[in-house]
């Protein structure tokens, strides 16, 4: 199995998160925890469904998102709604969220 395959994108796996191998763990999941400073053993040993391949495909994974060309703002389609979502006061300006394209 290549790098490129372990990472999954299923609607109905994690509300379509990239995960690794379908496993319900989430790429974001193996990356907080690297950065927090886990090595991959560690997390090896935490998560024993998981192999050394698995953490490199989110590395690479992470490397390829990384390599966007462009980045633009998505706009928000309901303040409102966002803003009652989030909590955020009426004085609070939206939070930007970003796409990404490899093109």
């Amino acid at each position: 199995m290549s790098l490129a395959d372990r990472i999954t994108i299923d609607p109905k796996i994690c509300y379509g998160k990239p995960t690794i191998r379908g496993l319900r763990y989430p790429v974001e999941t193996i990356l907080e925890l690297l950065s927090s400073g886990m090595t991959s053993d560690e997390i090896l040993a935490d998560y024993e469904d998981l192999e050394r391949e698995d953490i490199l495909a989110v590395l690479d994974f992470a490397r390829r998102l990384s390599q966007a060309k462009l980045i633009e703002p998505v706009a928000a389609r309901n303040f409102s709604l966002m803003r009652s979502f989030h909590g955020a006061s009426l004085n609070t300006a939206p939070s930007r969220t970003f796409g990404y394209s490899h093109t």
